[in-house]
């Protein structure tokens, strides 16, 4: 999970604005997708190629490194990437870092240069891997964003750099795409200043472009990062790829698949990771989490009843992209029951790094920093948390206990999505059954529970009430409450058509996926019964 964007200023731009300023911006608006900071590489007419680096966002940036690179454009013109982090760089080996340039591998050869931002993660990684070692290219982990740039090189080394031949991307990105399985949208700047923005098939993760009327042409991870501008914007579509050359500022697109695939974009996109103000089929993620919240509300009386209580329940959000779950929550309850409800805010941030994505021992070290209950409204009083979902339950578990400790009478979880039964292997960060909630849960039930109703894909509903006990147990709150998933495709623009909902069904959107989840399915379910 990460956030990429790109912008390329345009030979007949008047605009006083600098394309590092217009990252920036952008960038800080793509920092839900990362909050660990961002890297810039931006090449201008008269400072040359620059890396710039903010570790939290927006603020500013500050340059690190003057290469001694440049890239090679006849007349004036700028253009940048940028990479919004989900995890802190590592000091000791900036190389680790993106956007990734092959001149950190000693290739810095003349007009061989190409520098990529890579958001998303590739499923036959270790694949491309052991044929890049065939070929005497030796990566040095298996880090996605190095194994993708390698391969590109790999394919302009071998067709066009050693003849001297401009690149035909069209037919570099045609071979990527078939060869590739995965969920990856990717932006590569190259020795010549053409930049080129590319989509795989699936389009699980988003890739929007604008053109605005100050004569930039920018790309971003998401339509919202381009809140400030102005112009129109439109999607790259999966399989396609859109080049711009660097002397005539000119946007072409190419389909480069096999066959033609609609965008079926990851529910975690509207759900989660997404800025509020990003739009899918023109429904902004703040109106369709707005919404999972009304959906909720029909399910809250089932599990606190009916009737006056002594004091107003909470209705309270997991900041910060809890919000508009809890707002929608709130209002349908309110409407109906007005003197039983009130929302206000119970748990505030020390620090906005993400805690989905770490190992383990940092992830809980990270949710004991990061949450800290305002006890003064908490005290004697019911709590309803919205959450957008319950992944491996470290941090409800956290939560809970820090309410109670500040005197909650009680702690009901209402949670905006179905339970999270799937690893994912396209750049959200979670590898294996055996971390989620509901497969830890699963897994203590007794022999002739866990065999009943176990259908991923209508899973029994007595099933999901007996996790959202034990977990409610395994948590230590009175109630845990799962949005059914025919309540979530309702409301997710496309419906179940334009939306992958693997998480929750463990159906798989890539054959490499398939073949993963199902090793990882039989290991958790049949050997355990076995």
């Amino acid at each position: 999970m990460a956030g990429i964007a790109a912008a390329f200023k345009l030979p007949d731009s008047v605009s006083d604005e600098t394309v590092l300023s217009r990252l920036g911006k952008m960038a800080a608006k793509l920092a839900n997708r990362g909050q660990c900071g961002a890297d810039l590489l931006v090449f201008m007419e008269k400072t040359g190629t620059t890396r710039y680096r903010s570790n939290c966002l927006p603020s500013k940036y500050i340059p690190i490194e003057q290469s001694e690179y440049s890239i090679t454009i006849s007349h004036p013109a700028s253009v940048g990437l940028a990479h919004i982090h989900s995890h802190t760089p590592v000091k000791s080996d900036p190389s680790n870092v993106q956007p990734r340039s092959n001149s950190e591998f000693n290739h810095n050869e003349k007009n061989t240069f190409i520098s990529i931002s890579l958001n998303g993660a590739l499923a036959n990684g270790h694949d491309l891997k052991d044929e890049l070692q065939k070929h005497g290219i030796l990566p040095r982990g298996n880090d996605d964003a190095e194994i993708f740039m390698r391969f590109v090189e790999l394919i302009c080394r071998r067709d066009y750099w050693k003849f001297g031949e401009p690149i035909n991307y069209k037919k570099v990105f045609r071979e990527i795409d078939l060869r590739i399985d995965g969920a990856v949208s990717a932006l590569l700047l190259d020795g010549h200043g053409n930049l080129v923005a590319y989509r795989n098939q699936g389009g699980i993760r988003p890739l929007d472009f604008m053109t605005t009327t100050d004569k930039f042409i920018l790309f971003a991870s998401e339509n919202g990062a381009f809140i400030d501008f102005d112009g129109e914007y439109e999607e790259v579509l999966p399989s396609h790829i859109k080049v711009i050359d660097a002397q005539t500022g000119l946007l072409t697109d190419h389909f480069v698949g096999d066959e033609k695939h609609p965008a079926t974009l990851c529910a975690f996109e509207s759900i989660y990771i997404g800025n509020l103000e990003t739009k899918n089929k023109n429904q902004c993620h703040e109106s369709t989490r707005y919404k999972i919240g009304s959906e909720l509300s029909e399910l809250v009386p089932q599990k606190i009843g009916y009737g006056p209580h002594r004091e107003k329940i909470i209705i309270s959000s997991m900041p910060d992209t809890g919000r508009p779950y809890a707002d929608g929550l709130f209002s349908q309850l309110s409407k109906k029951d007005p003197e039983n409800y009130e929302r206000a805010e119970v748990v505030r941030l020390n620090l906005s790094q993400r805690t989905l994505i770490s190992d383990a021992h940092q992830r809980k070290s990270l949710i004991n920093q990061k949450y800290q209950v305002i006890d003064v409204r908490v005290s004697g009083r019911m709590i309803v948390i919205v959450d957008e979902a319950l992944i491996r339950a470290d941090t409800s578990k956290d939560v809970t206990q820090k309410l109670i400790d500040a005197g909650a009478s009680g702690v009901h979880w209402m949670i905006g999505s179905p339970p999270i039964i799937a690893p994912n292997y396209y750049g959200v960060g979670i590898q294996h059954m055996e971390e989620l909630a509901f497969w830890k849960i699963w897994r203590r039930l007794p022999d002739h529970i866990r065999q009943c109703g176990l259908s991923l894909q209508n899973m029994d509903p007595s099933m999901i009430r007996i996790i959202e006990q034990e977990i409610a147990l395994f948590i230590k709150a009175d109630s845990v409450t799962y949005l059914p998933l025919r309540s979530l495709i309702a409301v997710l623009p496309g419906a179940d058509d334009c939306n992958d909902l693997s998480p929750f069904t463990l159906r798989m959107p890539t054959q490499s996926g398939l073949r993963m989840a199902a090793r990882n399915f039989h290991k958790i379910v049949v050997e355990k019964t076995v």
